[in-house]
């Protein structure tokens, strides 16, 4: 099952040496920076390289101040479809396919679980440099692996490990391009 992360790593990368990133477009910039909150990145940070009309993304994911450890690390690939836009080159438009990997862990118990993500967006740009996008999909389960770190020594007790192989997915995305 562990094969699973590296097979979709490997496709998102074939993917991304497909659609080659340059700053030759009309649209100078083709680097971005973001900040945002969702499903399944939490509040995350991540960067993006972007063609015209095709953006390769990393980001992770944590909630702060939480008593237990959240994260997610997250790689998606974005396919501008169409439309247009006041302030950028790039159809605003887009689906996104994603891998996402989430960590949880409390004194009790770890979960490490991934999913393949597919969502349906679209970006606004408020100038050249400075845009927010907003997404929604579904993501679903790949894997999932819970570990129990204190067994119970009740023999009445029971785990209530509850997995759900769809979860829906939202994301709003700032994004800053240089």
């Amino acid at each position: 099952m562990r094969s699973i992360p590296l097979l979709l790593f490997s496709l998102f990368l074939a993917i991304g040496l497909q659609q080659p990133i340059i700053a030759q477009s009309s649209d100078p910039s083709y680097v971005s920076a973001t900040l945002g909150v969702g499903l399944p990145d939490l509040v995350g940070v991540g960067v993006r390289l972007h063609d015209e009309n095709f953006q390769l993304g990393v980001s992770g994911g944590t909630i702060p101040f939480a008593e237990d450890q959240y994260y997610t690390l997250t790689a998606n690939a974005f396919f501008h479809l169409f439309g247009s836009a006041k302030h950028s080159t790039r159809k605003p438009w887009f689906t996104k396919l994603g891998f996402t990997y989430l960590h949880y862990e409390t004194p009790d118990v770890k979960t490490i679980e991934s999913y393949l993500g597919l969502s349906f967006g679209r970006e606004f740009n408020f100038s050249k440099h400075f845009g927010v996008s907003f997404d929604l999909g579904a993501l679903y389960l790949l894997s999932h692996e819970s570990i129990d770190k204190t067994p119970s020594n009740n023999p009445f007790a029971f785990d209530l490990d509850l997995t759900f192989p769809v979860l829906p997915s939202a994301s709003l995305i700032f994004f800053y391009k240089f």
